[in-house]
């Protein structure tokens, strides 16, 4: 779990890009923001930061803030009973996102996760500017990471099962979450 000074510093940087984004937020709904690192220890490097507006049994709508650089880790929604797993949709909002999924591979995405190429098979790299958006099919692996400045991407997706995701990276813990609160 993550300590206070950790989501302290992580937060300030979240309203840093929001302001610079003049994207409407409540507080209220930042209030429920979730800061993961996914257990991995490093949420500079590795995690997210979510505000979820909309999660039923039919629809899930998210927003993601990544910082410069953090990486979402590489996984896939996969099937779960007679589910055929989550299909999103992501959208930029603002800033540049990098997203990773199975295609064509560059070496772009190799050489952002060289040090870990045993935690990454997907390196079919598209980059999100705003209102640009990408269909990710169940199923596939992908995985996010924040421009130079940071980024905000919209995630629209069929019914969320958040917790079934699978991780390439055998170390992430995907229940690693907390809670912060954040005052505009």
């Amino acid at each position: 779990m993550l300590d206070k000074e950790q989501c302290v510093s992580v937060m300030s940087q979240v309203k840093e890009i929001i302001q610079k984004s003049k994207l409407n937020v409540t507080n209220c709904e930042l209030m429920k923001i979730q800061v993961t690192d996914f257990g991995l220890g490093d949420l500079k490097q590795y995690g997210a930061q979510i505000i979820t507006l909309s999660d039923t049994d039919l629809i899930g709508v998210k927003l993601i803030v990544l910082l410069p650089d953090q990486i979402l880790p590489e996984h896939y929604h996969p099937r779960v009973d007679e589910y055929m797993g989550k299909q999103e949709i992501v959208r930029g909002e603002w800033g540049q996102t990098f997203v990773y999924d199975e295609g064509t591979a560059n070496d772009f995405g190799k050489q952002r996760v060289s040090s870990e190429l045993e935690n990454y098979t997907a390196f079919n790299e598209t980059l999100l500017g705003r209102a640009e958006q990408l269909l990710i099919e169940p199923r596939t692996k992908h995985w996010f990471m924040g421009g130079p400045e940071g980024s905000i991407i919209w995630s629209f997706s069929s019914k969320v099962l958040d917790k079934n995701d699978v991780f390439t990276n055998k170390s992430v813990k995907r229940d690693s979450v907390s809670f912060c609160k954040i005052e505009l």
